[in-house]
């Protein structure tokens, strides 16, 4: 008797979830197609102001070849919001950045990343415009990177470029939830403090610390 309702229950369960208009097997077929769907994850570049297309090109490239999203997107040019301005030091304040890209973000994208050449600064302790090359939600769906401080003291072209991926990927780090590593000193979540001698000193990858924290995979 036993063994008679182990096989009849499963098939009375499935005539209760399926009408009698609907074949069985379309059924199962929208069951396991609902439980296997996978959600694409979408990234959106912003450039602000008048950042190069090269610039803007190339973080695309260097994001695709090291996390993996669905797909990446670049989005119009924006002008720089003068909310964001700071008069009396001459740059934007990022954290106003970081709201004015919130609006930006398309609905059906997970995360949006601002580009610009223009200085940036943030509130740090009792400096109420520190500059900074980056800054990101931790977590959260936006950041922002500038490229002004990325020149300094860089020796060739390839520095500059090197240092640009780097600063971009960190701040995609704290988007996924990672915070400063404090655990080795070449992975590439380790705060700079606004210097670039750190930048320099890391390698474009994440510790094996950090990658227990997010679920992001990296190529």
């Amino acid at each position: 008797m036993n063994s008679f309702f182990r096989y009849i229950f499963p098939l009375s369960l499935l005539t209760l979830l399926f009408s009698c208009s609907e074949p069985l097997e379309e059924g199962i077929k929208k069951v396991f197609s609902i439980q296997t769907e996978k959600k694409k994850v979408i990234l959106v570049l912003q450039p602000l102001g008048d950042i190069s297309k090269e610039k803007v090109k190339f973080t695309k490239t260097e994001i695709d070849s090291f996390y993996v999203f669905d797909s990446i997107i670049i989005l119009a040019k924006k002008e720089l919001p003068a909310m964001a301005w700071y008069e009396p030091r001459k740059r934007y304040v990022s954290d106003s950045l970081l709201v004015f890209l919130k609006t930006l973000k398309p609905a059906n994208a997970n995360y949006l990343l601002g580009l610009t050449d223009k200085d940036i600064a943030t509130e740090k302790g009792d400096n109420p415009n520190y500059g900074i090359m980056g800054q990101g939600y931790c977590p959260g769906n936006s950041c922002v990177v500038s490229t002004f401080r990325l020149n300094k003291k860089a020796l060739s072209k390839n520095i500059f470029w090197d240092r640009f991926s780097k600063v971009v990927l960190h701040e995609l780090g704290h988007n996924f939830g990672l915070p400063h590593c404090e655990e080795n000193d070449s992975c590439l979540m380790n705060d700079a403090d606004g210097t670039i001698k750190q930048v320099d000193k890391e390698r474009k990858y994440l510790c094996t610390e950090c990658l227990k924290i997010t679920s992001v995979h990296t190529r």
